[in-house]
């Protein structure tokens, strides 16, 4: 063996004969099978003629891989040449197949001991379906893996916080939650669902199977997707300008917060933060005008002020406009 692997490293044409022998044995499972070398040296050509005796005049040589085996097994004895062959390659001698069956077997076992890690619950009924359908963020995940093979521990830990995560959305209990804290208080870390990061949009995927919609396009699309399971985001920069529209707790009693301006002539900006707080409003002879350029809405409120109800979106409408119009 040492003998072998001696002459073995004199020259690195070796390495590549025994390189090419091992991928034949990788494709067929067996010392089968031939291949051709070219040589760049005058050594190499007088080692490449003990396979071919062409390989000196020609510089190249057509070698069977049973020859590279045989002449080996006249040094080797007591060992077999697929010992050298492992030695030589530094690995282990393993079709094609039989490696895809092992990543594929190590594969199955990753989303097994996920479902197993996992509490029941919505969650872990969006992970069954992604397995299934092969869709619902799956590409997302596969892509991830392949990525992280050499880190399997930590993916299978953040997709098992993800599953967890969906089983406590706040709309279970008909609650709402700002999305940095849920983050925080259920994975430890507020910015785990960030949109710009894989959770994030495995998250909205999750949300989106869940509620049975299409995957959003934009980032308002996503605020309302978060808004439908009591998620969260923006909702004090998020607001819309009201005027004349009068607030309400669910006893009837007034929001003098809200209606204080209403007794000013004032418009108010109001976030969602403020309209969560807020049962339902009442407008002006059951009518509201709204407006979604803020000069014209300025120019109806100078001019008819003293009764009416007015809503200014100041553009598309976004998810604090949606909210007040289903609390009116």
């Amino acid at each position: 063996m040492k003998e072998s692997l001696d002459l073995i490293n004199s020259n690195k044409i070796y390495k590549k004969i025994f390189l090419e022998v091992y991928s034949k044995y990788k494709k067929y499972g067996k010392i089968t099978g031939s291949f051709t070398l070219k040589a760049t040296t005058t050594e190499e050509r007088q080692i490449l003629f003990n396979f071919d005796s062409k390989a000196l005049t020609e510089g190249k040589a057509k070698i069977k891989c049973s020859t590279v085996r045989d002449l080996f097994n006249r040094k080797l004895k007591e060992y077999s040449f697929e010992e050298l062959l492992v030695k030589v390659v530094g690995k282990e001698l393993k079709t094609n197949k039989e490696v895809k069956d092992e990543e594929k077997e190590q594969e199955e076992k990753f989303y097994d001991d996920i479902l197993k890690a996992s509490d029941d619950g919505v969650g872990k009924q969006w992970f069954i379906e992604i397995l299934d359908k092969k869709k619902y963020g799956y590409n997302i995940i596969v892509r991830k893996y392949k990525s992280e093979i050499r880190n399997l521990k930590e993916l299978k830990r953040k997709i098992i916080l993800i599953i967890n995560s969906l089983n406590k959305l706040p709309y279970l209990n008909n609650e709402y939650e700002n999305i940095a804290v849920f983050s925080a208080v259920n994975t430890k870390d507020s910015h785990f669902f960030d949109s710009d990061k894989f959770t994030g949009r495995l998250f909205i995927k999750a949300i989106s199977f869940i509620l049975n919609k299409d995957d959003p396009k934009d980032i308002n699309e996503i605020n309302e997707l978060y808004y439908e399971v009591g998620i969260l985001k923006d909702e004090i920069s998020n607001h819309t300008t009201i005027y004349g529209l009068n607030a309400f707790n669910m006893d009837s009693s007034e929001v003098k917060a809200v209606n204080s301006f209403n007794l000013w002539k004032e418009p108010l900006q109001i976030s969602i933060s403020n309209l969560l707080k807020i049962d339902y409003f009442e407008a002006i002879n059951n009518t509201v005008f709204i407006f979604e350029n803020p000069a014209v809405f300025h120019k109806i409120l100078k001019v008819n002020g003293d009764n009416i109800s007015l809503i200014c979106t100041s553009g598309q409408l976004n998810l604090s406009s949606y909210i007040l119009l289903n609390k009116i």
